[in-house]
């Protein structure tokens, strides 16, 4: 029977794994460093690459199986936007 967990993480390496998956490398509030396997990555899928940035801070819901040592992603909501980091100026400058 998979066990299910909620908690908040801090992504630290996003992983490719085959055309539709990956490995989310986490800081998990509950255990530590935990890998984290995503379904779902690729076209036309639900799941968006741009949410899983180094030091996006998630709320995740993970599921563990017996069978394996990977825990899997369910469900993950983003804490912070992050999205315009990169294109807005006023936060990329190093001045006052």
């Amino acid at each position: 029977m998979p066990s299910v967990t909620k908690s908040s993480a801090i992504v630290l390496h996003l992983t490719r794994q085959g055309d539709s998956g990956a490995v989310l490398h986490v800081i998990d509030s509950v255990g530590g460093r935990k890998g984290i396997y995503v379904r779902g990555f690729g076209k036309g899928r639900g799941t968006s690459v741009s949410a899983f940035h180094n030091l996006a801070v998630l709320d995740i819901v993970t599921y563990a199986t017996p069978k394996s040592s990977l825990l899997y992603l369910r469900e993950y909501t983003p804490v912070f936007s992050l999205d315009n980091i990169r294109t807005d100026i006023r936060k990329g400058r190093l001045g006052f």
